[in-house]
C-alpha cells in the first residue's frame, strides 16, 4: 500500500463543449444558428460561426457572420468566433471540424431527409453532429436512443454530458424485439440500468423506456416517441466513422430526420 500526500490542490471546472456551427442561407441554416446559440449558452463553450464563400467571394460570406455574430441572441461572447473557407460545402465542413478540434458540428437540414451535403458529412466525420431543421425555444427534454452493449453507451455519455450542462432530463429509449427471449430482455434490463447509472454519475435526472417493434419500422417508432413525448433533442448512435456500415446506417438516419421536425444529434460510436 502507498500513501500519497497532497499540500495543496485546486479542481478544474469542467470545460465547454466547442462547437461549430455550419451556415447556410437557408431555413435550415437560420434554424441551426438559433439552436446553436441555445446549445452554447448550457455548454460554455467555445462556439465558431462557419461559412463557405459562395463562388469564392470570402467577404460577402465574412460580413454575413459578422452580422450574426451582432445580432447573437443575449449578446455577442468572447466565446464566439467566426470563419470562413472556400471550395464545397460538406468537404469544407469536414475540414473545419477536423483541423479546429471541435466536439459537435450544427447543421441544417432539408425537410424530406438528409440533403447532399449532411449526407457526406454524416458518412465522413469521426465528429457528433446535430441536425435542425426547426428551432426550439429550449432545451429541457432529451430522448436518448441506444442499442444494447458497450459502444452503445457512447450517445449516452455525450447526450448526457448535453443534458448536465442544459440542466435538463433525459429518457433512454429502446426498442426491443417482439421475439425477444426472457434472456435477451434481461440483458437489455440490465443494461439499461447501467444507462442510468453512467447518466446519474453526470448528476442527470434520466429514466429508462423499452418499447415492443411491431409492424411499424425503427425510424417511425423513434420520431413517434420523440414528438408525443415533447422532447427538445433527439439523441441517436452511430457507426464508427470507419466502419464498412456507415454507409448503410446513413439511409436509417435518413428516414429518421424525415419523420420527425425535431434536432437530432447523431453519435459516432467509439470502435
Amino acid at each position: 500500500r502507498v500513501w500519497v500526500g497532497l499540500r495543496d490542490f485546486h479542481i478544474l471546472r469542467p470545460s465547454g463543449l466547442k462547437i461549430l456551427i455550419a451556415y447556410e442561407e437557408t431555413k435550415g441554416g437560420k434554424a441551426a444558428v438559433e439552436f446553436g446559440a441555445l446549445a452554447e449558452r448550457a455548454a460554455k463553450g467555445p462556439v465558431t460561426l462557419f461559412a463557405i464563400a459562395d463562388s469564392g467571394d470570402v467577404s460577402a460570406a465574412r460580413e454575413k457572420l459578422e452580422s450574426l455574430y451582432r445580432n447573437w441572441p443575449g449578446g455577442p461572447t468572447p466565446r464566439l468566433t467566426i470563419a470562413v473557407r472556400q471550395g464545397p460545402v460538406a468537404d469544407g465542413v469536414l475540414a473545419e471540424a477536423r483541423d479546429g478540434d471541435y466536439e459537435m458540428v450544427i447543421l441544417g437540414r432539408y425537410k424530406k431527409g438528409l440533403g447532399l451535403t449532411a449526407r457526406k458529412i454524416l458518412e465522413l466525420t469521426e465528429k457528433p453532429v446535430l441536425l435542425v431543421q426547426e428551432a426550439r425555444r429550449q432545451l429541457k427534454r432529451i430522448l436518448i436512443c441506444t442499442a444494447v452493449g458497450e459502444p452503445g453507451k457512447t450517445d449516452i455519455r455525450f447526450g448526457g454530458r448535453i443534458a448536465r450542462r442544459a440542466r435538463a432530463s433525459v429518457t433512454v429509449f429502446h426498442v426491443n424485439n417482439q421475439e425477444a427471449t426472457a434472456w435477451e430482455s434481461s440483458r437489455i434490463d440490465q443494461y439499461m440500468s447501467s444507462a442510468l447509472a453512467v447518466l446519474d454519475s453526470l448528476g442527470v435526472t434520466a429514466d429508462s423506456k423499452i418499447k415492443k417493434k411491431g409492424t411499424e419500422s425503427l425510424a417511425r417508432i423513434i420520431a413517434a416517441e420523440a414528438e408525443e413525448g415533447e422532447y427538445d433533442l433527439v439523441v441517436i448512435g452511430a457507426p464508427a466513422w470507419q466502419h464498412h456500415a456507415r454507409l448503410r446506417w446513413t439511409d436509417f438516419a435518413s428516414h429518421i430526420v424525415s419523420a420527425t421536425t425535431l434536432p437530432v444529434l447523431v453519435v459516432p460510436m467509439v470502435s
